[in-house]
């Protein structure tokens, strides 16, 4: 495992333990904070963060909040956090098969959206 050491023990974090070995320390930062609760957002800036890519390279897309939900592309509301890309697409294959959101509120009839996730992302969307 090219001398690196994992374990199932989490810090006060929720974040896993890895010993590191070896000079690979980039890979490691990135692994940490794509699993951090708070890496994909940037509140400071208002904006959110999608970290995507391999090696020692990385692809950011960017977002500016409130995104409109009923224009977004998959990629603009993949960057919102508690939204992957597989709501994202959910979103917008509901918007293109019922029409344009009437309301924020509407977001829980999608597939994998319930009052919990809303009730997390309300500040960043609108219509």
């Amino acid at each position: 495992m090219l001398g690196k050491s994992y374990s199932d023990t989490k810090t006060s974090s929720k974040s896993p333990v890895v010993s590191e070995n070896s000079n690979n320390s980039e890979t490691i930062n990135q692994i940490e904070a794509a699993l951090s609760p708070t890496a994909t957002s940037d509140t400071a800036n208002n904006t959110a963060v999608s970290n995507s890519g391999s090696g020692s390279s990385s692809t950011k897309a960017t977002a500016s909040f409130p995104v409109n939900i009923n224009t977004a592309t998959v990629t603009e509301l993949d960057a919102i956090p508690y939204i992957g890309e597989v709501k994202a697409k959910a979103i917008v294959d509901y918007r293109s098969s019922k029409g344009p959101f009437q309301s924020v509120q509407e977001l829980v009839n999608v597939k994998g959206i319930g009052p919990a996730t809303l009730n997390k992302i309300k500040d960043k969307i609108t219509i």
